[in-house]
């Protein structure tokens, strides 16, 4: 497992370094392949959105998962972790998988996050941005499907 976790790691890292260095603010035509392709671009100018990652990897030792966040932005000052989704809606699993992805991210030494960003990408129409701030009740929803995702697939 500490393998795993190194690579983990060293892959961000990588990422980080190469890719997108602390504070730099990722030209939106460039970010993820999605601005020019579903119309974010205008809603990243407009909000001045600072990419502070990219397809962020991560993990939690505790929970034995890992995954992979689509961003950390920064918006008025204000640190998110944000989901792009282009099917039919906005569900709360979203959130769910954000407070996961801010639970692992916490374990990990990262701190200070305002909220979690859920950004629809619809194919037809125009993207609408989700906010939501109640982490603990998100995470208790993660942590219960969790364990009784284990318990379906123990059996």
């Amino acid at each position: 497992m500490a393998d795993v976790q190194r690579l983990v790691r060293i892959y961000g890292c990588m990422l980080d370094y190469y890719f997108f260095p602390a504070g730099f603010r990722l030209p939106v035509s460039l970010f993820n392949g999605f601005v020019n392709d579903h119309h974010s671009e205008p809603w990243a100018v407009e909000k001045k959105v600072k990419f502070l990652t990219s397809e962020k990897k991560m993990y939690n030792e505790e929970w034995f998962v890992a995954g992979t966040a689509d961003a950390v932005v920064e918006i008025d000052g204000k640190k998110y972790i944000a989901d792009w989704k282009t099917g039919k809606g906005v569900y709360y699993e979203a959130f769910i998988q954000t407070a996961a992805y801010r639970g692992m991210l916490e374990a990990m030494g990262e701190k200070d996050f305002h909220g979690s960003l859920v950004l629809h990408i619809p194919q037809k129409g125009l993207l609408t941005e989700h906010y939501r701030f109640d982490y603990e009740t998100d995470l208790r929803a993660f942590e219960h499907a969790l364990g009784l995702y284990r318990i379906i697939n123990s059996i």
